[in-house]
């Protein structure tokens, strides 16, 4: 087959380019904080968490992240999108889902004109790092997928080539070189957690141990045999379903948590001890680590507050509120001051054009703007509006389907959120919780208004929001 040909030329012959510096040399020469020499060029890492806001961050411990955030740049506007694949589809290419008409969740299912997914043989973050230096960049995935399948996949999830199942090898086909204790979409069932079907580059297993514990060993097994390296690593928690971690994913005494909520918590912790042993493998003196989450939390487990103008669907996961896609957005390593912070507007699309401009490469992403000045100087701008939608049926309060397709605008100070043909104008300097509905006819917010109207009109015009 010809997609199995496509795999062994990625897998064995990556593209080349020379290297020819590390990172970008800011302008103006800002201060730059290295905790070590480096030793060739700087690995990635990219940490995508899963289903946890600021709001519900910040209501429990989490030191190891904490400690992450202390160590480099915290973004105080960090956006994605609010389900899953299509924040997963932003970062991996660089461009907004609608682009392929995905609006939702990719099933693991043959694409079709009912499950659009993404195309393939786009630009991806390893294809771009492949291109890096005398030999490219070893490119891995640890954990959740949620991608889709490509077009050879024919829906059974049994062997195709050898022991290896071509819609599990997706991953692979993207440009990734390994694909290593993962899942095709999410943890399904109770105990999903703690027994599931894990993907080892194309080839499925069956596991009862605990998945973040098989994920952070299948990352310590390939990171320290891989430079230059690339990983992205996606645990799933804290998504669903809610569980009692082990107990040595909890600090020692944590109480037993009973409720939905106390059980949703102790996944966060759980989340926290995993960056922890993550990055016991890292050295952020020669590592960029990007932390953020894909989407905010599920709303029957949420603790963010909505305001009146919140409908059926909640102000979380799942909607353009902030609660859905404005969440916790580190980024560490050389050259970054640690403890800074910067109010300036990124968006999950904007890794892959970060990552080129940091070496020296041209993005193919056409949505994805650089933030890479913004590392060196909190007060530099590249973005000036983040742009985030979903799109498709949900189920109303009686379990009937419906459709809805609402989209987010969002600048430093000022955010427009439409629904249907209703607009929602928000200060969210002054009002961060969307309480107050301001009048989008004001003549003095008119200027504010064009221009956030504008992106929401025409959101591929880049030009619009940079």
């Amino acid at each position: 087959m010809a997609a199995p040909q496509l795999l062994l030329v990625l897998a064995l012959v990556p593209l080349q380019a020379p290297f020819e510096r590390a990172h970008r040399t800011p302008i103006d020469d800002p201060p730059v904080q290295v905790d070590a020499p480096q030793q060739g060029p700087p690995d990635v890492l990219v940490i995508l968490a899963d289903d946890f806001n600021l709001i519900d961050l910040a209501s429990v411990d989490t030191p190891n992240i904490d400690a992450l955030a202390s160590q480099g740049m915290t973004f105080q506007n960090g956006y994605v999108f609010p389900l899953c694949s299509i924040t997963r589809y932003s970062l991996l290419f660089g461009r907004y889902p609608q682009r392929d008409g995905i609006g939702g969740l990719v099933a693991t299912a043959p694409p079709s004109p009912s499950n659009p997914s993404p195309t393939m043989g786009l630009a991806t973050l390893p294809t771009l790092m492949h291109g890096v230096g005398f030999g490219g960049y070893r490119c891995a995935l640890f954990g959740k997928w949620h991608l889709g399948t490509n077009p050879d996949y024919d829906g059974n999830p049994a062997p195709d080539i050898g022991p290896a199942d071509i819609g599990a090898l997706t991953p692979l086909l993207h440009g990734y070189d390994a694909f290593r204790a993962g899942c095709m979409a999410n943890l399904a069932g109770v105990t999903g957690y703690f027994d599931w079907r894990r993907v080892d580059d194309g080839v499925y297993s069956d596991s009862t141990v605990y998945a973040p514990e098989v994920q952070l060993e299948a990352f310590t097994d390939w990171w320290p045999h891989n430079s230059p390296r690339l990983a992205v690593f996606c645990p799933n928690l804290a998504h669903t379903p809610v569980h009692v971690p082990p107990a040595d994913f909890l600090p020692p005494g944590y109480p037993m948590p009973v409720s939905p909520r106390a059980r949703f918590e102790a996944m966060v912790v759980a989340c926290d001890t995993l960056v922890g042993r993550v990055l016991e493998q890292v050295d952020l003196a020669n590592t960029y680590v990007f932390f953020l989450v894909d989407n905010g939390t599920q709303h029957m487990l949420s603790i963010t507050p909505c305001g009146p103008d919140a409908d059926i669907a909640g102000c979380t996961k799942t909607t353009t509120w902030q609660g859905g896609i404005h969440v916790p957005f580190f980024v560490a390593g050389p050259g970054i001051a640690p403890g800074s912070s910067t109010n300036a507007v990124v968006s999950s699309t904007d890794v892959m054009a970060t990552l080129a401009e940091l070496f020296d490469q041209p993005s193919p992403g056409e949505d994805s703007i650089s933030f890479a000045p913004v590392l060196f100087d909190p007060d530099a701008r590249t973005r000036r509006i983040a742009f985030s939608e979903v799109f498709g049926f949900f189920f109303d309060e009686n379990g009937d389907p419906y459709f809805r397709h609402e989209l987010a605008a969002i600048g430093e100070r000022y955010k427009l959120r439409v629904l249907g043909t209703e607009e929602f104008l928000y200060d969210l300097q002054n009002d961060p919780g969307e309480t107050v509905r301001l009048d989008v006819d004001d003549p003095e917010l008119a200027e504010v208004v064009g221009d956030l109207r504008a992106v929401i009109a025409d959101p591929l015009d880049r030009s619009l929001q940079e």
